[in-house]
């Protein structure tokens, strides 16, 4: 009887470990592969500042457009891209057509007004919330050569 006791205690203790291991595991897994996305993104996101930074100070506004709206180029469309020059003027604003606010006109607007507000008071990282879950947009804002703001 005792056996019997002890036997059906042990094989609960090893069950509940195993679980809370494996439990602790996932969690665990998740977090690295959410933080290593995230900073891939990051990475691509910056190297591609880069290019769009040296690209406006190189052509101007004129290229950056070209640069950012062409069909030839294929991660062209797959960026949002807005210069803002030094007295806080939107002058070139080019949303992704996959993009949910690239469809609606107004939603162009409120994004625009809401870069330019965060532009100001955030720092050099941006996200704005998108509609549905996950859809948030991370945005780099930076000051470039002229005293603009690139995003």
């Amino acid at each position: 009887m005792f056996f019997n006791r002890l036997s059906l205690k042990l094989s609960a203790w090893y069950a509940v470990s195993f679980l809370v291991g494996a439990l602790l595991l996932f969690a665990l897994t998740g977090y690295l592969l959410h933080t290593s996305l995230k900073k891939k993104d990051r990475d691509l996101l910056e190297a591609k500042f880069h290019e769009y930074s040296e690209l406006l100070s190189k052509d101007g506004v004129r290229g950056l457009q070209i640069r950012a709206s062409s069909r030839k180029i294929p991660d062209a469309s797959r960026f949002l891209v807005r210069y803002q020059d030094a007295n806080g003027t939107t002058l070139f604003l080019h949303a992704p057509e996959n993009m949910e606010v690239a469809g609606d006109a107004t939603n162009v607007q409120q994004l625009d007004s809401n870069l330019k507000q965060k532009a100001l008071t955030h720092g050099s990282w941006i996200t704005v919330p998108g509609p549905h879950y996950g859809d948030d947009l991370e945005v780099i804002s930076r000051d470039v050569a002229g005293g603009g703001i690139l995003q």
